[in-house]
């Protein structure tokens, strides 16, 4: 990889290494999901050009951030290594600095990747744990309109299930039922994206089922409600 600022400066020299367009999507792929086929790395990054992923990858094992992973009989698997994972604080920061820029509902042509709309949802709710929000609980997170989500395997719909585990100070969401919720929640996929950015939803966009009042608690620990918003609920 080519040094390109030629600074002797902290921010230059990281930029030197994931500067490069696509390059810290291809590392928050491997953090999310990883270890990933190269094919399965280009499945949640949409309009990324093979070749650019291949450069990309071959770059970031340069670096010492990625190295492959051959295994009898499956394909060969590219994961980041403890360097690599030292970049999860970069990823996370940069997400929870574009959540304060994120605004409307996605764009017809952008991708709603549901492990990074989780995620999202996770930061949302971990950035907010100062204020005295947090809740004790484990739900299950139901998205109405899966097909609005982004399919990270082909052929296959996004999962519709979501169990999600919260603590006083951190959240954390998983694919798959949550068989002992103590509350359920029923949104689409847009008003789900609208909570990721701190939007509360309409009282008629959400369907509980279960303990009503701790299912409000997680709303109101992701996306306090206005005073009108409570009034009516």
């Amino acid at each position: 990889m080519q040094t390109e600022y030629h600074q002797f400066c902290a921010v230059a020299r990281t930029l030197d290494l994931v500067g490069s367009r696509w390059t810290l999507l291809v590392v928050r792929e491997l953090l999310l999901r990883g270890p990933l086929t190269g094919a399965a790395i280009a499945r949640g990054l949409p309009d990324i050009p093979p070749n650019q992923l291949a450069e990309r990858l071959a770059d970031l094992e340069a670096a010492g951030l990625v190295r492959r992973r051959t295994e009898p009989g499956r394909s060969r698997r590219y994961e980041a290594t403890d360097r690599g994972h030292s970049l999860e604080p970069v990823i996370d920061a940069l997400a929870g600095f574009g959540l304060e820029h994120l605004a409307g509902e996605p764009e017809p042509d952008e991708a709603l990747l549901p492990h990074v709309l989780m995620r999202q949802l996770e930061l949302r709710y971990d950035a907010r744990r100062g204020d005295g929000e947090g809740v004790d609980g484990r739900f299950e997170l139901e998205i109405a309109d899966r097909d609005a989500l982004w399919s990270l395997e082909p052929g296959e719909p996004a999962p519709r299930r979501w169990a999600v585990h919260a603590t006083s100070d951190r959240l954390r969401i998983r694919a798959g039922a949550c068989l002992d919720a103590d509350a359920r929640l029923r949104l689409t996929a847009a008003a789900c994206a609208g909570l990721a950015v701190g939007r509360r939803p309409d009282a008629d966009e959400v369907q509980v089922g279960g303990d009503a009042e701790r299912a409000a608690a997680l709303l109101d620990a992701l996306a306090p409600a206005t005073p009108a918003v409570a009034a009516a609920a």
